[in-house]
């Protein structure tokens, strides 16, 4: 009986250690598979990372372009008022013309 009792427990100890270790190696699978996880993760930050940052250079490119747009039409309006300006006083000296080769009749044609 002793004997049958010391091979038990030695027995048993040794199915625990080989428990312990199926638990470490389990452990270790999970660790493993944890660390690609966040290397992966991390590959996709950096990734996400990226295309923030082109995000962001295209978004201030399109803001200086609205900016440079907005500057041109601004120009462009200028510019039509200039014309429209101009336009008027050619108008106004048109009818003084014409008011002036009125009176002077038929002479200037």
């Amino acid at each position: 009986l002793s004997g049958s009792l010391v091979a038990s427990r030695g027995g048993r100890r040794k199915r625990e250690a080989q428990g312990a270790a199926g638990q470490i190696e389990a452990q270790n699978r999970v660790s493993g598979a944890l660390q690609n996880a966040l290397q992966r993760s991390g590959g996709e930050a950096e990734l996400l990372r990226r295309e923030h940052r082109q995000l962001e250079r295209e978004r201030r490119e399109i803001e200086l372009e609205r900016d440079g747009l907005r500057l041109e039409t601004r120009g462009l309006r200028l510019e039509v008022d200039g014309l429209r300006k101009r336009l008027a006083a050619a108008m106004r000296e048109n009818q003084r013309l014409r008011e002036a080769a009125g009176e002077a009749g038929p002479m200037i044609e």
